[in-house]
């Protein structure tokens, strides 16, 4: 009879996964390893039972992941010996010496959210190792019988665990080395010390990692808490509650009765979400505030890009994660250039500008993808370093179809093309670069001369060019023009700041780091032929694979779709047509993000998780690009005057008086100061009021935003 059960079970579809996480967890079965759900964004059990429920069996899991495909993975560690590692930097990888760090690092690892480390031991046959913690030293635990880890592609606040080593995977447990002598011994001998229990932990608790035990008085406000926490990344009550109980048997003393903790689980689902039900994210606001941060979990997202970040963070001489992010972004655009689309035809090339004070090491990004690219034998890819004409741009782009273009100082270029009295054959490199983006599905035509045997049309079949522009915020600013937001060319780029907005300190940059590795990715990109012809650029027809969209994703990419058609349509917004590109723009870095975290040609599919990923950072651009233009896009020097007063005044915290403001605008005359002052007191975007001195003293005029006065 189990025969024909197993059977049975082998003949079911599992093609229909609706997430990444969904598609692993049903490979991991399929390996020989037991999972079972973890909560959304966190690590605790979304099961009744927890590890206790890990299984292989294919329904079972098909019918977890389908009640929420973006549930983590937990996978129970019984016949594991899996040492946890606080922290890259914890003194014992280091005191361990270089022997034993080798076999730690020839075994399968990983890497978590928080930069900790995983490495996968199978037990000696006939052993019953249990979990501990601290017994080899502090911040090293190690999970075993009764135990589970929570593995890759899991994910918390938008960070990865990641599987590191030759395949990038868990090997079946057959093929696990078995865990060395000297991790035996080091835990035996740690068994024999008197052990020293923590204050305000049982037995229990310090099994878990040393989690707080609640204790009478303290009880229920912890459950809420808690359970409001939980509320906001489980989607059924019936999850909310089990997970409460289990915390309050393991971490209650003494434990609260079952329907008061049922009646607190309620409770939290009624302030969380009228009834249990779980509010949808509220849409950000339509434009980036002044002190907005970018949403950092988006810094961090998983994969290939998440290594070209870390490698070039590791090789800056002033490292800043937002530098290291858009360069990474760049890079990856660029390999995929001509070989994938998703399901709408999306191509994934980028126009990015990276924003960042003078000498705060904006080259790093750039000079790190060149030599990646040269490593991986890819320098063809790479463009000229500035723009000299338009028709410069497409005999460049002509020759091998794909290409990146990186530009030091770049706002002197923007400038150079987009400002009055710019030479006729560099100003018609805005109007290329347009052509270019939106061309990248079909057919580039140059223009047509009268001359057709001395100057032809230049054809390009699918050119995909990659931009990365490098520039100082006022470099940039100085340089938009408002027929840049009309014509189109501002809602192409993503503009991005650098994570730290001051200088920062040096380091003794690693340069070799994790090199190896990511140059070998980047080879299989550049190396990969999905189909058609490559090479010729005028008669050729590549046939990029096709990415389709999963149903997760389906769903996210609507909602995202119909807000920025709202947004695009808000009549009293004059900047709206920057949504216009917002979908679009999702849509690539949603097929850029999933083809990093595939970490080979080609993804099966685009998962919810990249969906969500790229909507998210679409609309931060996007919403950055509408302050920019509000805020820095001028029509006239007259209105540039008026902007510089309204950005003078927010750097102020929204007052100034009438000296500092004058002091401000004193590169214009007596008369033309009073006219900027007059006029914006008349459109209403200043007030005026008079401050009177506590003591002695004058008054003073103070002039304000009138829009933060409401």
């Amino acid at each position: 009879m189990n025969g024909i059960l197993d059977q049975a079970a082998a003949e079911v579809d599992y093609s229909d996964a609706v997430s990444e996480k969904h598609q692993a967890a049903i490979e991991y079965a399929q390996n020989g390893d037991p999972v079972f759900p973890c909560v959304e964004n966190g690590k605790p059990p979304a099961c009744e039972h927890g590890c206790k429920d890990a299984t292989t069996d294919l329904a079972t899991i098909h019918a977890w992941w389908s009640e929420n495909p973006e549930y983590n993975i937990g996978r129970s560690t019984d016949g594991l010996l899996v040492v946890d590692v606080d922290g890259k930097s914890n003194p014992w990888l280091y005191d361990i010496g270089s022997e034993r760090q080798s076999e730690l690092l020839a075994a399968p690892h990983a890497t978590t959210p928080n930069d900790g480390l995983h490495f996968v031991f199978r037990q000696p046959d006939g052993a019953n190792y249990r979990n501990t913690t601290g017994h080899l030293a502090e911040k090293v635990d190690t999970r075993a019988n009764g135990g589970y880890i929570v593995v890759a592609p899991s994910t918390i606040d938008g960070r990865e665990y990641l599987w590191r080593g030759q395949d990038g995977e868990l090997p079946p447990f057959d093929q696990l080395p078995v865990a060395p002598a000297w991790l035996l011994d080091a835990l035996a001998a740690s068994d024999k010390k008197p052990k020293q229990r923590k204050a305000g932990t049982d037995g229990a608790a310090a099994v878990r990692g040393s989690m707080p035990v609640y204790r009478e008085g303290e009880r229920n406000d912890a459950l809420y808490r808690e359970a409001c926490s939980l509320a906001n990344v489980v989607k059924s009550p019936g999850v909310l509650e089990a997970a409460l109980q289990r915390t309050n048997a393991e971490r209650c003393q003494p434990p609260l009765p079952p329907a008061e903790v049922s009646r607190i689980a309620n409770s939290a689902a009624e302030y969380i979400g009228a009834g249990g039900n779980w509010p949808t994210a509220q849409p950000a606001p339509a434009v980036v505030e002044p002190d907005e941060a970018f949403p950092t979990h988006l810094l961090h997202p998983g994969g290939l890009l998440e290594e070209i970040i870390e490698y070039h963070l590791a090789t800056a001489y002033r490292p800043d994660r937002g530098i290291a992010f858009s360069a990474a972004l760049a890079l990856v655009s660029t390999i995929l250039g001509r070989k994938v689309v998703d399901d709408w035809g999306t191509r994934p090339n980028l126009y990015i500008v990276q924003l960042a004070p003078q000498g705060a090491g904006k080259d790093a990004g750039r000079l790190g993808n060149e030599k990646l690219l040269i490593e991986a034998g890819a320098e063809w890819l790479l463009l000229a370093g500035d723009i000299a004409s338009a028709t410069g741009l497409e005999m460049a782009i002509r020759q091998h179809g794909v290409g990146l273009l990186q530009i030091d100082e770049a706002g002197d270029s923007l400038q150079a093309m987009m400002g009055q009295g710019a030479a006729p054959h560099i100003a018609q490199a805005v109007a290329v670069l347009k052509k270019l983006y939106t061309s990248s599905g079909g057919y580039y035509r140059g223009k047509c001369y009268a001359n057709q045997d001395k100057n032809p049309t230049i054809v390009i079949c699918q050119p995909y060019l990659t931009a990365y522009l490098t520039a100082t915020e006022d470099q940039f600013k100085k340089s938009l023009q408002a027929a840049s937001v009309l014509d189109g060319f501002m809602s192409r780029l993503g503009v991005f700041e650098a994570a730290n907005k001051k200088i920062p300190y040096t380091q003794s940059p690693q340069l070799d780091y994790g090199r190896q590795s990511i140059v070998g990715k980047v080879k299989a990109w550049v190396d990969y032929q999905p189909g058609g012809n490559l090479s010729s650029t005028s008669t050729g027809n590549p046939a990029p694979v096709e990415i389709p969209s999963l149903d997760g994703a389906v769903r996210i990419f609507a909602e995202h779709d119909n807000r920025c058609t709202d947004l695009a349509n808000n009549d009293r917004d004059a900047y709206r047509g920057l949504w216009c590109r917002a979908h679009l723009n999702a849509r690539k870095f949603a097929l850029i993000h999933a083809c990093s975290l595939a970490g080979k040609p080609a993804p099966k599919s685009v998962a919810a998780e990249s969906a969500k990923w790229g909507c998210e950072l679409s609309d931060y651009l996007t919403r950055q690009l509408v302050a920019i233009a509000r805020d820095d896009v001028a029509e006239s020097p007259f209105d540039a005057d008026c902007k510089k007063v309204v950005r003078f005044l927010k750097g102020r915290k929204g007052r100034a008086t009438g000296d500092q403001v004058r002091r401000a605008l004193r590169h214009l005359s007596k008369r033309d100061r009073a006219a900027v002052i007059e006029t914006m007191e008349e459109d209403g975007r200043i007030g005026r009021e008079t401050q009177y001195p506590n003591g002695p003293g004058r008054p003073a005029t103070v002039y304000y935003l009138a829009a933060e006065r409401g």
